[in-house]
């Protein structure tokens, strides 16, 4: 079981590493695609777009784990009640 649990945590670090790449060499390329007339007015807009994105992913990341890390010790802790208790109805 904690071999599986290991394997879920690698490919989900992997996943998100992956996706926070692709959104910042998206977001360079499309960047240096803007013509010269229209960059000082969207210059502000494409600063922050990409900051959102990342604080999104991580945000996001750090739910999922504090999500998953509850819904873990909600079961040990159940587990653990019911090996506890030996009243017999």
């Amino acid at each position: 079981m904690r071999r599986r649990e290991k394997a879920y945590l690698i490919l989900l670090v992997m996943l998100t590493i992956g996706i926070i790449i692709h959104v910042q060499s998206t977001f360079i390329e499309a960047g240096s695609q803007l013509p010269e007339s229209s960059e000082a007015s969207t210059d502000s807009d494409t600063k922050q777009l990409p900051f959102y994105w990342i604080v999104g992913i991580i945000g996001g990341c750090i739910v999922l784990t504090l999500s998953y890390v509850s819904f873990r010790k909600y079961k040990g802790e159940k587990k653990k009640q019911k090996d506890t208790d030996k009243t017999v109805d």
